[in-house]
């Protein structure tokens, strides 16, 4: 068994720090292992990728505002983003297939890449709103440093590799639990290769969180696309050992998004399907980002 320690952590609250071996340290600890889901600051977060801010500062003022203004912006562009897939399903529907079977083949499957690009997007900017939000609400109220909340993507869309994409551009907020449950127990049979494991239970995952919101499931669709996120690196590491290179430059950015956008049509349509887009509520209208925006422009721009 491997001890949990704490490493280089700085104070959670600097205004009242707690004593070494209290019992309020005890509780701040217990409460940061169940929500430090990269482990920042303890033994076992060693090899996990943490990108570099791009404004570093020990200043819990900016930092918070900082935040609070990537909050915002993030918010704008998700009910930006959300608001043009929706414009793709027709009127009333609640369930609806992204491929337009009205379309000719070469259309329909243009128009189902747009929708699925676009998706990918927003599930960015979801997963950014909710960071942001906890790094405004934690380092204002619980005078967390400014360093326990570096940033959770670094530009995935211009990763090189899927290992490049899985291992360090995407946020690596579940890779200790894939890692401990779904590839390390297949490393005696696979090997290098065992890695698919955690690819699987991460489509466990998703397919379990589809259900859990009252859609129903799509475990063909849903975890079948991880599955093949799996198999993707397989190959990877395949085409690594036959050619003695790996994956990278341009022509591996290449390979990415169109490994990504080949199968994540299907993923999207499943969604799509099962009424997560349009019956999404992400805000209260009228009171959307977009539309609060627009009103903004009109009074303030002349009418032509």
């Amino acid at each position: 068994m491997t001890a949990v320690q704490e490493v280089n952590r700085k104070p959670i609250a600097q205004r009242s720090p707690p004593q070494p071996d209290g019992i309020s340290a005890a509780a701040w600890n217990a409460l940061d292992l169940c929500c430090n889901l990269r482990g920042i600051g303890w033994n076992w977060s060693e090899g996990v990728y943490f990108p570099e801010p791009m404004f570093k500062t020990d200043s819990r003022l900016f930092f918070t505002v900082l935040s609070l203004m990537r909050f915002m912006l993030y918010w704008t562009a998700l009910d930006a983003l959300d608001l043009s897939v929706k414009a793709f399903a027709p009127e009333g529907s609640a369930g609806w297939s992204i491929f337009d079977p009205s379309l000719p083949p070469v259309q329909r499957y243009l128009r189902s890449i747009f929708i699925t690009g676009l998706s990918g997007f927003a599930a960015v900017a979801m997963i950014e709103v909710l960071y942001q939000f906890h790094a405004v609400l934690f380092t204002a109220c619980f005078q967390q440093h400014p360093s326990l909340w570096p940033p959770l993507f670094d530009q995935p869309w211009f990763a090189t590799s899927l290992a490049n994409l899985w291992g360090k551009r995407w946020h690596q907020l579940f890779r200790e639990y894939f890692s401990a449950v779904g590839t390390k127990p297949l490393e005696g049979i696979l090997g290098q290769y065992s890695v698919i494991g955690a690819f699987v239970l991460s489509g466990l995952l998703h397919d379990i969180g589809l259900r859990g919101m009252g859609h129903g499931g799509d475990f063909l669709h849903v975890a079948g696309f991880f599955v093949v996120q799996g198999l993707g690196l397989v190959l990877e590491r395949l085409w690594a050992r036959l050619t003695g290179k790996r994956v990278g430059g341009i022509l591996g950015g290449v390979w990415v998004w169109v490994w990504q956008l080949v199968w994540g049509v299907y993923l999207v349509n499943a969604w799509a399907e099962k009424g997560l887009i349009a019956k999404s509520e992400f805000f209260v209208a009228p009171y959307t980002p977009v539309t609060l925006l627009l009103n903004v422009l009109q009074k303030i721009l002349p009418k032509y």
